[in-house]
């Protein structure tokens, strides 16, 4: 295993990729993958002069109870057919987070294939992305008064300006480089991408959709907006299109519940029941996070009440790490909540056991530690139990940016 080189080894992680179909669904194959790589660190493994194993890491910031933290996506990690024996895809993604880890970045994240495989270096689920499917025509937002304009890959700078401002809050990240947008642009060259500016020019808030078909269901890539009238502006902008798009699937917005802008959805759907355009409103977790710096993630937070309690944790990740100077999070810690709050080594008597991806999913907001002990490893008497859940409310975290 070593680092990826992208002048070396570029060819040999695209044949790969497209041996995996990664990119079947992709045009501008060469392209899109070069920009993805770009700006990101990756470790590959070699059998026979072969590159068969590929992980590829990226560093930004997440948002956390009103702060930045440093954080770190796996943003890929493949595999080859003849490489399946050797571990690689465990080791090589434990090293990229132990890396991640000495380099001070506060949590790691990953959205993952299925959900298992990346409990064994200590991440835990994140919350439910609602996805729903509306006919434009029942959005209840005021109409359209004004031409957006069309955009495209020329408009790159500006389409990654607009993502990198748009609303964000609890559990939302986003990425210092345009590696990613850039890639997106390329790899679906079929997407629309529409936007409206102010009166000085300045992109403000756009849209990125895939065409399904001649009438949809179009799927929303991106809604970048920063107030409720550029939400609303923008929804009417296929509301515009109703006439035509008889049906559009996107996630709920960050803050928002998208039935609340449904015209009777229930009525809505029903009449899709069984026919081409019935996608029933789907719920699933596609991101996974981990805890990488105690003092970090809990610094600059101001609980809902005071607590202390000190708290054992698991970390599977030293299992795959070898000698190295970080070795993950196992032990017992001391967790300070209140005006001002803190963890760091040491205690005695842990009134909680916890798996570092349970921990993880609590810190995060994901759920209280009452709904953890239920079905993670989260463990406490129920009276701490109930402590931590008036204690710790975090908001639902919600993000927006794939990685």
């Amino acid at each position: 295993m070593r680092p990826y080189v992208h002048d070396e080894d570029f060819d040999s992680v695209l044949a790969l990729w497209n041996e995996l179909n990664w990119l079947i669904e992709c045009g501008n194959r060469r392209e899109g993958l070069a920009a993805f790589l770009r700006d990101a660190r990756g470790l590959v493994e070699e059998i026979d002069g072969r590159i068969e194993g590929h992980v590829t890491f990226r560093d930004g910031h997440m948002h956390h109870e009103g702060r930045s933290l440093r954080f770190t996506s796996l943003s890929s990690c493949c595999v080859s057919p003849v490489n399946r024996l050797g571990g690689f895809g465990t080791r090589a993604s434990a090293a990229g987070v132990a890396d991640a880890a000495e380099r001070g970045q506060a949590v790691a994240a990953l959205g993952f294939f299925d959900q298992g495989f990346y409990d064994r270096i200590g991440f835990g689920t994140g919350c439910y992305d609602h996805r729903i499917t509306v006919d434009p025509r029942t959005l209840k937002v005021p109409k359209l008064t004004r031409r957006p304009i069309r955009l495209g890959p020329d408009d790159l700078d500006r389409l990654y300006a607009c993502r990198r401002k748009s609303y964000r809050r609890h559990g939302a990240v986003s990425f210092p480089t345009r590696a990613d947008t850039e890639a997106e642009l390329l790899w679906y060259p079929d997407n629309y991408y529409l936007g409206f500016e102010d009166e000085a020019g300045e992109l403000t808030h756009c849209l990125g959709a895939r065409k399904r078909g001649e009438a949809g269901p179009d799927v929303v890539r991106w809604l970048c907006w920063q107030t409720r009238d550029q939400l609303f502006e923008l929804l009417a902008v296929f509301k515009s299109l109703g006439d035509s798009l008889y049906g559009i699937r996107l996630p709920d917005p960050p803050g928002v519940q998208l039935q609340d802008l449904v015209d009777r959805p229930f009525e809505s759907s029903e009449k899709r029941a069984g026919g081409a355009f019935h996608q029933p409103t789907l719920g699933e977790a596609w991101e996974q996070w981990r805890i990488l710096q105690p003092a970090q993630v809990f610094a600059g937070v101001r609980a809902a009440g005071t607590l202390r309690f000190t708290v054992e944790l698991t970390d599977p990740i030293a299992e795959h790490l070898g000698d190295r100077p970080w070795t993950g999070l196992s032990g017992v810690w001391t967790v300070e909540l209140g005006d001002e709050c803190a963890m760091r080594r040491g205690g005695s008597g842990p009134a909680v056991r916890a798996s570092v991806g349970a921990f993880s999913r609590w810190w995060l907001g994901v759920l209280p530690a009452t709904h953890l002990s239920l079905t993670d490893e989260f463990e406490a008497s129920g009276a701490l139990l109930e402590d931590l859940d008036r204690c710790w409310r975090p908001p639902r975290p919600r993000n927006d940016w794939e990685f």
